[in-house]
């Protein structure tokens, strides 16, 4: 089955806002961490149930960066795999919960 991809955009704004800390931290960096987590979404898009369910009401998957201390949730919804926050591993679950 294919999926399709959807990144909420609360999701974009974390993925954005870390990304110019890191940019401003190191030129390139940002565009890095970028690349890390598209490659992330990337698997997740193409086999949804890689990475553990966390959560299930809703069923909830967590994907971890391998470079970057940060986590990438999503839920499956019939053909569709929809991204909702990209977080650092020390941020609190509550802060993805609210937004299922």
């Amino acid at each position: 089955m294919s999926y399709r991809l959807t990144v909420r955009s609360v999701a974009e704004a974390d993925i954005a806002e870390v990304a110019q800390w890191y940019e401003n931290e190191r030129t390139g960096l940002g565009i890095e961490f970028i690349s890390e987590v598209r490659r992330v979404v990337h698997n997740a898009k193409a086999n949804p149930f890689l990475y553990p369910v966390i959560s299930r009401h809703p069923a909830v998957h967590r994907a971890l960066t391998n470079r970057f201390p940060y986590r990438v949730f999503y839920v499956v919804r019939r053909n569709m795999v929809i991204v909702f926050a990209v977080l650092h591993v020390k941020r609190s679950d509550d802060a993805w919960q609210q937004r299922t």
